[in-house]
């Protein structure tokens, strides 16, 4: 079937990439891809960066939360509105982001913006409508190799990492 081996090239090279870009950068594959919006557009409070990652404001902030205690990004109140939190990487983040590989979900964007869009609404469509028949229609739609944020009994957020699988051979 042409969908199914499409789909299995789509996820095995988003595996792939995944798996590369921690072993080079030594970070998930969704936090290389929020490290890199954050160092191309630095100074980002986490309401723009969410939307520039195409993700909710609590997924993001779970991931920058990650990348601080790493020391790969530093937030710093805004000196125009102290209400304002803005994250800026580090210069051990931008060295990171510049040695690794694009992050799988830049390589999506990418091959996503060369679908004319009527073709992508398609795409759109047909997805959607695979998720609903897997009954996944409520499922979060967290970032690539990321799981849900969720929370503990004291209201505190968690993002457990999803586990990169291994390859298979069947």
């Amino acid at each position: 079937m042409l969908a199914l081996d499409a789909l299995r090239r789509v996820v095995r090279a988003l595996r792939l990439a995944a798996s590369d870009a921690e072993r080079v950068a030594g970070v998930t594959a969704a936090q290389l891809f929020v490290l890199a919006r954050v160092a191309s557009l630095p100074g980002q409070s986490l309401s723009e960066l969410a939307r520039h990652t195409m993700t909710d404001r609590t997924s993001v902030a779970a991931v920058v939360e990650r990348l601080a205690k790493r020391r790969l990004v530093r937030r710093r109140r805004s000196a125009g509105d102290q209400r304002r939190v803005e994250i800026y990487p580090t210069p051990r983040g931008a060295a990171k982001v510049a040695a690794a590989p694009h992050a799988p979900t830049t390589r999506v964007l990418d091959a996503m913006s060369m679908i004319a869009p009527r073709d992508l609404r398609g795409l759109a469509v047909g997805l959607t409508q695979l998720a609903d028949a897997m009954g996944l229609a409520s499922e979060p739609a967290t970032m690539f190799f990321e799981e849900p944020v969720r929370r503990d009994a004291g209201g505190r957020a968690s993002l457990k990492r999803a586990r990169t699988p291994r390859p298979t051979h069947g």
